[in-house]
């Protein structure tokens, strides 16, 4: 019976040893739980200069799905407020096989700012300009699904580095 409570007991003192030193590994390097100095935001207006219809309200959409991913509350009440314009969204093709297009580029392309309380602005030096590829060899139909799909992940890309920009602000 001692033996078995001794090796039991010993093995939680080994695992405690080996969490503490994993803890002290870590925290000496510098990695560490980030907390967002800004906890809150409200998503502005959003200009869309693209031909592309509705892109400001994907955005928006977007942004309010990943800003609580980072621990940033969307609240319309919020002193801050995420604005910007989308500037461009293109479509080029990139690969052909027997003259029809088969890869696709879709770039798309924005500036935003961060206003704060006291009408500050300070720019999101991250959303700048994503790029995403598609393929498709099927009908009209097929192409304009996986467009759209693209697209939404370019948007979803460019939320993602928006809540990532402010979670990092200082």
């Amino acid at each position: 019976m001692d033996r078995v409570l001794g090796t039991r007991a010993g093995m939680a003192v080994r695992l405690i040893l080996a969490a503490a030193l994993c803890v002290a590994v870590l925290w000496g390097c510098g990695y560490g739980i980030r907390r967002a100095s800004i906890n809150s935001v409200r998503i502005g207006a959003i200009e869309n200069a693209s031909y592309e219809a509705r892109l400001e309200d994907r955005l928006a959409e977007a942004l309010a799905s990943e800003l609580p991913k980072d621990g940033i509350r969307v609240d319309e009440d919020s002193g801050y407020a995420i604005e910007g314009t989308i500037e461009t969204l293109s479509v080029e093709s990139i690969a052909e096989t027997n003259e029809v297009t088969t890869t696709y580029r879709v770039t798309i392309t924005g500036s935003f700012v961060l206003r704060g309380p006291g009408e500050e602005e300070r720019k999101l030096p991250g959303s700048g300009k994503y790029i995403t590829t598609f393929s498709s060899r099927g009908d009209l139909t097929s192409v304009i699904a996986q467009k759209d799909l693209a697209i939404s992940r370019a948007v979803r890309d460019l939320a993602e580095e928006i809540s990532a920009q402010i979670l990092y602000m200082r």
